[in-house]
């Protein structure tokens, strides 16, 4: 079963989303998932076009309310 860490940045401001979504990431295992909530409008822009340079699979983007959850596996 693989392993899943949550990261909630919804309190957080860019660039620190950013930094600790990189970290997260380094230190997840293959077909580990992250679920990184988000709130800031810096990193809602920023972490979804990190993302598309990595080797992840972005599974799930949740809108509710005024964040957003983005379900992240590393291949």
């Amino acid at each position: 079963m693989p392993k899943i860490d949550v990261y909630d940045g919804r309190a957080d401001k860019c660039p620190l989303p950013l930094v600790k979504t990189k970290v997260l990431l380094k230190q997840l295992t293959c077909d580990g998932q992250l679920v990184v909530h988000l709130k800031d409008a810096g990193s809602l822009r920023d972490i979804p076009a990190w993302l598309a340079t990595q080797c992840v699979r972005v599974e799930q983007i949740t809108r509710q309310d005024n964040s957003v959850t983005l379900t992240i596996t590393k291949e």
